[in-house]
């Protein structure tokens, strides 16, 4: 992540109870016989049952787990319980939790859970009537409208006299993809908001603790690190500008967490693209009159914005990092950057070279 989320962000109590309930299922379940209403307890759990499809789901996944032995149930139930710390597990991942016999139905069942069970007015009613549009709007109240991820782009647009359960919201995404980690699926700490590049054009389903090779590799947890403080954009040289992505990374563990962050969302390359013409950014957005007041503009761009501008100013992250780049150059590349603006205005062409990627 960019920014971390703010860890007194209210969680979803509907997400909340269904990881509750299923937790509570299994433990009845590794001691009964037979599928019935006595597995499902409180509110949570009674909706559950009543609710044909979602019983169908949980009926599916008891019969594949009473066909294990009784000392692989309960081990699976103990290392289900055992792995509830989010944080911990990015420390320590287990990979070895849901047993190859199980796979397919508890997916299923946890799948079902997240995408169908947690809209049934009676989960909703059960988990203090929060539907997750409204466990959204507690979200913004905490973390701003600006996606933690990137900060390049808000997560939705508000609408003005609107209710909070009607308003458009963010996709939610799942941190540990749920198809990878079906045991995640419903767990409060693994499901934020996020803008929908982030969510559906960079990361999709990728999974942040191991690579595409299966090599198990650090990732940034989301409410206790971020990448805000490690992060610098550069001048590649000083002749025809073309700044770069450079990254401050110490210690060096957070080395490997950084570039995991900047695989899974694609970072470098977005805000490659966002400068991806020097000139035409600075002349779009700033309106010097002369070389002086120029200079002056740079200076007062680089200006570190506030929380509240992060929070809620998209790009303003990096636009404070472009700015103060370009602020601390040389005079002579100053005045390049000027001409280079200038022949733009003139010519409505550019002679400096397009942004490139810092190699990491």
């Amino acid at each position: 992540m960019l920014f971390c989320i703010d860890s007194s962000s209210p969680r979803s109590k509907i997400l909340w109870s269904l990881n509750e309930c299923f937790k509570s299922f299994l433990i009845h379940a590794v001691e009964a016989n037979d599928f019935n209403q006595n597995l499902f307890v409180n509110s949570i759990g009674q909706a559950c049952y009543e609710n044909s499809k979602t019983q169908e789901k949980f009926l599916e996944f008891f019969e594949q787990l009473k066909g294990m032995s009784i000392d692989e149930q309960i081990k699976f139930q103990r290392d289900i319980e055992s792995n509830q710390c989010l944080e911990l597990f990015y420390t320590a991942p287990n990979f070895d939790i849901v047993p190859r016999s199980l796979k397919s139905s508890f997916q299923a069942l946890m799948i079902h859970l997240f995408e169908a069970t947690s809209r049934l007015q009676k989960i909703i009613n059960g988990s203090e009537s929060e539907c997750l549009n409204l466990h959204y709007k507690s979200y913004l109240d905490y973390n701003g409208k600006v996606c933690r991820a990137c900060g390049l782009d808000i997560l939705s647009e508000h609408r003005e006299g609107i209710d909070a359960k009607d308003q458009w919201r963010a996709d939610y995404d799942h941190q540990l993809a749920k198809s990878i980690y079906p045991m995640f699926a419903v767990h409060p700490d693994n499901i934020i908001p996020l803008c929908n590049t982030c969510n559906q054009k960079a990361k999709k389903a990728k999974d942040v603790l191991r690579d595409t090779n299966k090599k198990v590799r650090k990732t940034l947890y989301h409410y206790t690190e971020s990448a805000y403080g490690n992060i610098t954009i550069s001048l590649k040289n000083e002749i025809d500008p073309e700044p770069s992505i450079g990254f401050d990374m110490l210690p060096s563990e957070r080395d490997e967490k950084i570039k995991t962050w900047v695989d899974t969302y694609e970072i470098a390359a977005r805000v490659e693209g966002k400068y991806k013409n020097i000139v035409n950014y600075l002349a779009d957005s700033l309106s010097s009159q002369d070389f002086d007041e120029f200079c002056s503009d740079l200076k007062s761009s680089a200006k570190k914005p506030n929380p509240r501008n992060l929070s809620n100013t998209p790009n303003s992250f990096w636009d404070f990092k472009f700015y103060t780049c370009l602020n601390e150059v040389e005079i002579s590349t100053k005045e390049a950057l000027w001409e280079c603006i200038q022949n733009e205005a003139n010519n409505g062409k550019t002679s400096c070279n397009q942004l490139q990627l810092f190699d990491l």
